[in-house]
């Protein structure tokens, strides 16, 4: 069985397993060698070694690797993936047979179709959101004293923070490059607006905002 840490609330797959990486001991920017054998060791020899940013996938594989029957995070891939990923947000869109199919792109590695295409999610990107980004709140940051993202910020499209109702932040997403704001040269940016930044801009995204955390905490499932 592979130790690992325990997940924080509310944290992405994403930062998890980048945390796992450092807690290991392994450099994320220098040479791969011992962090490929480690990725491969948690997903299967095939899988693909760079970290996802939205959706993992080979989870059948990481289960049994772990091995923890009693987590609350990693006893089932239906667990990792409600509670560590985006896919809450868009499982109440699909039907029964799309989401069966979904859970096999988790399940297991697929050259082709991975569970992010699935979703759609590339194909959704917009100016808004024109590329993959790694999002956090800075108040959020400040609260957890701990360097890590939270799922809900990295939907697509969702520009602000639902708790402290500020716009998110956001360094550009390079798979090893981590989660440490300032190390790597890395710039961190305000997300963009669709529209005009004024009061009305504000609200609308508020609302927007709202919205996709009710979806993505199952409150709105009824309704759609």
């Amino acid at each position: 069985m592979i130790e690992i840490i325990e997940p924080y609330p509310e944290e992405s797959f994403f930062s998890w397993l980048y945390r796992m990486v450092i807690w290991q001991g392994f450099n994320t920017t220098g040479k791969p060698k011992y962090r490929n054998t480690f990725m491969k060791a948690l997903f299967g020899p095939d899988t693909n070694i760079s970290i996802g940013l939205y959706t993992p996938s080979d989870l059948d594989y990481f289960i049994r690797a772990v091995n923890l029957p009693s987590s609350n995070y990693f006893s089932s891939v239906e667990k990792v993936v409600d509670r560590m990923t985006v896919y809450p947000f868009y499982k109440c869109f699909l039907t029964d047979e799309q989401r069966d199919r979904m859970l096999k792109l988790f399940s297991r590695h697929n050259e082709t179709v991975n569970a992010e295409k699935g979703l759609g999610i590339r194909a959704g990107l917009n100016y808004c959101d024109s590329e993959p980004r790694i999002k956090f709140c800075k108040e959020c940051l400040k609260e957890q004293k701990m360097m890590f993202t939270k799922v809900e910020h990295q939907i697509q499209g969702n520009n602000m923070c639902y708790k402290h109702s500020l716009r998110l932040q956001y360094i550009k997403y390079d798979s090893w490059q981590g989660l440490d704001f300032t190390k790597h040269g890395m710039k961190v940016e305000n997300m963009p607006y669709c529209i005009n930044e004024d009061t009305q801009t504000l609200q609308v995204n508020t609302q927007v905002t709202e919205i996709i955390h009710r979806i993505f905490k199952g409150e709105l499932k009824d309704s759609l």
